[in-house]
């Protein structure tokens, strides 16, 4: 893949994500799917944090929620996925 010098990266979750950052560029942007389909709808504002912060402690450039954004998705867990990437201290 490198040898195609790509703009960035998007990563499957089914790869290893552990150590990617060592294995790539600096420079290439890395983006990645943070959570399940019905995460924004599930999950807590701080297990959202949580996730955030976790992806983007190794390495990522940014995250995003999953694309397929689960109708009943909570508005204040879309707005805790937000501020956590704002607030997020490297």
């Amino acid at each position: 893949m490198l040898a195609c010098e790509p703009d960035g990266m998007i990563l499957d979750k089914e790869c290893r994500m552990e150590n990617i950052r060592e294995r790539l560029p600096k420079e290439i942007p890395l983006f990645i799917d943070c959570g399940n389909y019905d995460m924004l709808a599930k999950a807590t504002p701080a297990e959202i944090a949580e996730m955030v912060d976790r992806y983007l402690d190794m390495g990522f450039t940014t995250v995003r929620p999953n694309p397929d954004i689960y109708p009943p998705a909570k508005i204040e867990n879309i707005e805790a996925f937000v501020r956590a990437i704002k607030e997020y201290k490297s």
